[in-house]
């Protein structure tokens, strides 16, 4: 590690990848070119057999590489290297995925702004993207029971409240692990991030984003709509998270929802009952307390 930054901070980079060593290579690059150097740079490697450690090894050979032997999905890799980030000590992890390169001032000016904000409870502070084509370019979103998009205010302003938000480019405060925990592990994919959201709000932690585009994805959005496996792992997880809070309102809003995929489903004519069943599935592995990878994404391809 390199000396803390600015008022004694330490920050880990938790950068999680699968299969993706070209990009790979240019997000671990915009690391080590930030202005506010990075602490340590953590990669978490979910077992890619796409050269990605030989090139780690090669290239990068200050990078901390945490091959796992098995693909843990996002919701593992952030457990393991946000778990990782806490026991050497960092007080921030700023996680990141592989297909998204942070600008050179990223890092400093999300610590400038945490230290503008001075909250002792502030949980998570995240940022905006540039515009890429079909991606999305903001970060954040109000929780009313479902996911609600509020008001945005205009590229520049100070910091805004948020109650969830997506793990890309985010400082996560991991002064709130011996309080909270770590993100379930056990989810291996979809909504990991809301429940660590919800999870710390509950708590009394507060979220921020900076609405200031640092970070540049390397790939545009994908196509509207889940394929069916990830459809499976979006019921099931999320179900999962309103029987953990017993809330009647996320229920009704989460089965909403699933009506609204069905329909999309029979209109789009295009494997229509796997989209289904596999949501259904999801739905009684929920209530049965199924959890962990039990579609495998690899074999679904």
């Amino acid at each position: 590690m390199t000396g803390a930054g600015p008022g004694g901070d330490s920050v880990a980079a938790v950068a999680i990848t699968y299969q993706r060593r070209d990009m790979l290579r240019v997000t671990l690059q915009g690391l080590l070119d930030q202005e506010r150097p990075v602490d340590e740079i953590i990669v978490v490697d979910n077992a890619s057999v796409d050269g990605s450690a030989a090139m780690l090894d090669e290239e990068f050979p200050t990078v901390t590489h945490l091959r796992m032997e098995r693909n843990l999905g996002p919701a593992g890799a952030l457990h393991v290297g946000l778990g990782y980030a806490h026991q050497r000590g960092h007080r921030w992890g700023w996680t990141t995925s592989d297909d998204i390169v942070a600008r050179p001032e990223a890092l400093r000016t999300l610590l400038d702004a945490a230290h503008r904000i001075d909250d002792h409870r502030l949980g998570l502070l995240g940022c905006w993207f540039e515009p890429v084509s079909t991606h999305f370019t903001f970060n954040g979103a109000l929780w009313r029971n479902r996911m609600v998009l509020q008001d945005l205010p205009p590229v520049g302003s100070p910091p805004y409240r948020t109650d969830i938000m997506v793990f890309k480019g985010t400082l996560i405060s991991l002064d709130m692990v011996p309080e909270i925990g770590l993100p379930h592990d056990h989810y291996f994919l979809m909504n990991e991030e809301y429940e660590y959201c919800l999870r710390a709000s509950r708590h009394g932690r507060r979220h921020y984003v900076l609405p200031q585009p640092l970070l540049r994805p390397l790939e545009e959005e994908p196509p509207s709509g889940y394929p069916a496996w990830r459809g499976y792992y979006q019921a099931r997880n999320q179900l999962a998270m309103i029987l953990e809070h017993r809330s009647p309102g996320e229920l009704w809003w989460w089965a909403i929802a699933q009506a609204k995929f069905a329909v999309a489903a029979v209109r789009r004519r295009h494997e229509v009952w796997d989209d289904i069943s596999l949501r259904l599935l999801g739905a009684w592995h929920a209530l049965r307390g199924v959890s962990g990878i039990t579609i495998d994404p690899a074999k679904r391809a």
